[in-house]
């Protein structure tokens, strides 16, 4: 009985493990959010620069090089991740003929212009997935588009990070 006290009081104190690892996850998560304004600054080809940086990283611990600590790299490697799924399957998607996006909802003359720019680049039926966006036309989007759900949004929500790295 005493011990059972004891464990509750401990608990009360300390928090159960559960709640322990959430609290770190949700730290996790806050670095992650707080690199984002960086790597959203980054372009496409940058993006995939950096990806490439850290997976060399790894592959060469891997091969006996200088050991490399996961969570040193999680936050930019999960901000990474996150940036680049809202461009590539959400707000890519304004290129994509089929959703039949409308550009007059860009805030600017310049913005509609440098959208016409990028869609007269798609000339093949799936050109819009792979044509270079500029970083301009993305934050335009998310502008025009704030709403993080498809077809024109597709940035993970902070608990899906907490769940991929749970995994």
């Amino acid at each position: 009985m005493v011990a059972l006290s004891f464990n509750k009081v401990m608990t009360k104190i300390f928090g159960s493990r559960n709640e322990r690892l959430i609290k770190t996850y949700r730290r996790r998560v806050q670095a992650v959010n707080a690199l984002e304004p960086q790597v959203r600054a980054l372009s496409d080809a940058q993006l995939k620069a950096r990806t490439e940086e850290i997976s060399a990283l790894f592959r060469e611990a891997e091969n006996g090089g200088p050991p490399v600590k996961e969570w040193d790299y999680l936050p930019e490697a999960f901000a990474i991740m996150r940036e680049s799924m809202d461009r590539q399957i959400g707000l890519r998607s304004a290129f994509n003929p089929e959703m039949n996006f409308d550009p007059s909802i860009l805030p600017t003359q310049e913005l509609r212009d440098l959208y016409t720019d990028v869609k007269f680049k798609c000339v093949g039926e799936h050109d819009w997935r792979f044509v270079e966006i500029p970083v301009a036309m993305y934050d335009a989007l998310r502008a025009a588009v704030p709403q993080d759900r498809p077809p024109f949004r597709a940035r993970p929500f902070d608990v899906q990070l907490i769940g991929g790295m749970v995994l």
